[in-house]
């Protein structure tokens, strides 16, 4: 929808009001469902919805007003340490969230509001539109409603419903598109008569994000590769857990994010790679008896040198 400035006479206060493009009914539910979902969430890195109704004949919401820009807007002027603080506060702002139960399903930098001041910028989580525990309707491209470049796997591969996992999977990509300047998937031409979101989508389900680059410190490039693990259940367990981390990383503590394991790592290839795995695997298994024969030889070979 449109957002604009405005002053509430009543209670003598700026305001943000926020329109629809059109006057579909199906919309103004959509507006009505997204103030009833965001007004349940009340933290100081969610911005508060003071009303919704209709001006002009119009429907809206009146929302709190953040004197600032968004942290797309904003990412590449800042230091780090500020950059990894705002992503921190969005954090602590979708967990209280995800604790009233709401799946934001659109976390981005383009939705997280920076308000500027004298001391820290305080970040503002914002636009819960598409926010729903359930529903997963498609847009009219045929992907499902959200922004491609920060959608989870899971997300992209089923108009099924989704939990608080996607919005970490988000959140790491939040984190690795402020320290990269890009999201993980970006820049993709068309090629081969496919559209760019049909080249992004089969990149995204099946390739792992690319690597931050040298000058971004190793525990923030594991923080975020470990929130977009492509596995749910490998993800941080929670947007608190993935705030905590960073949290350590700015106290210059250990973070919790390992790399993955070469176990791990050969499983994955054997899930990509199933016909080479099991020939890995016959191969392998034929080895073992070979390589105890030798084991075995080896240990008599000593005592029958020895005379008696």
């Amino acid at each position: 929808g449109q957002v604009h400035r405005a002053f509430d006479s009543t209670l003598e206060r700026a305001v943000a009001v926020k329109f629809l493009r059109g006057d579909d009914p199906r919309e103004t539910e959509r507006l009505v469902l997204e103030a009833r979902l965001q007004a349940r969430v009340e933290h100081e890195n969610v911005v508060r919805v003071h009303a919704v109704g209709s001006l002009e004949g119009r429907a809206c919401l009146v929302l709190q007003l953040v004197e600032g820009k968004t942290l797309a807007d904003l990412a590449a002027g800042l230091t780090l340490a500020t950059r990894v603080e705002l992503v921190r506060q969005a954090a602590l702002g979708l967990d209280a969230a995800h604790r009233q139960g709401l799946v934001h399903r659109d976390v981005k930098p383009d939705n997280v509001l920076v308000e500027e001041g004298p001391g820290v910028p305080l970040a503002r989580l914002g636009d819960f539109g598409l926010a729903r525990g359930e529903e997963g309707g498609l847009t009219h491209s045929g992907f499902p409603a959200g922004t491609l470049e920060y959608m989870a796997p899971e997300q992209l591969a089923s108009a099924g419903p989704v939990d608080f996992r996607a919005d970490v999977y988000a959140l790491g990509a939040t984190l690795y598109a402020v320290l990269a300047g890009h999201p993980p998937f970006h820049g993709l031409a068309k090629a081969s008569g496919r559209s760019e979101p049909a080249i992004l989508l089969r990149r995204i389900l099946a390739d792992e994000p690319p690597a931050l680059g040298a000058a971004v410190p190793r525990e923030l490039a594991l923080v975020a590769a470990w929130a977009m693990q492509r596995e749910p259940a490998a993800r941080y367990p929670s947007a608190l857990a993935f705030a905590e981390d960073l949290g350590r990383f700015q106290r210059s503590e250990p973070v919790l994010a390992r790399p993955p394991t070469l176990a791990y790592r050969a499983t994955k290839w054997a899930r990509r790679n199933p016909v080479a795995a099991r020939a890995a695997a016959v191969a392998a298994a034929a080895v073992v008896p070979v390589a105890a024969s030798v084991s075995f030889s080896g240990r008599e070979a000593p005592r029958l040198a020895v005379p008696r």
